[in-house]
């Protein structure tokens, strides 16, 4: 797997995952687009000429950053090597506290934002957090 700089292009090749199918939605519009690809931090995996997932962290103030993910369709079956490079760069990220947000009932979304390291700093959720109102909780890593 390659791991490359973000471009509108991977985008508008990427096929979310059902669990994150609504965001679909967003990567639709050129707005948002632009938006991801300007950040400094955003990266694409590319398996084979396919974008398995695209990544990256949002700085918030300079000691906080938002780390954020899509992965596609078909990143079940590559999910050893996602997270070895995500995990990678999280542990060198020049960073004292990166967060994550995860869909409360999402499983899957849970043991992975542990497996990279997070932790969860809100078990109960923080109801209201998502696009539709859903409730999500908050994950943090810390240096």
């Amino acid at each position: 797997m390659q791991v490359v700089p973000l471009l509108e292009s991977h985008l508008e090749e990427l096929q979310p995952q059902e669990a994150q199918a609504f965001i679909g939605n967003f990567l639709a519009n050129e707005d948002y687009r632009a938006q991801l690809c300007f950040m400094p931090h955003s990266y694409a995996g590319v398996l084979d000429g396919r974008v398995i997932g695209i990544a990256g962290v949002a700085m918030i103030y300079p000691h906080i950053g938002t780390a954020w993910a899509i992965l596609s369709n078909d990143s079940q079956k590559n999910m050893l090597r996602l997270t070895r490079a995500i995990k990678g760069f999280l542990d060198s990220f020049d960073c004292k506290r990166i967060e994550t947000h995860v869909k409360h009932d999402f499983t899957e979304g849970h043991r992975w934002a542990e497996m990279l390291g997070f932790k969860n700093e809100t078990p109960d959720g923080m109801n209201n957090y998502g696009i539709d109102g859903e409730t999500y909780d908050l994950y943090a890593r810390c240096k």
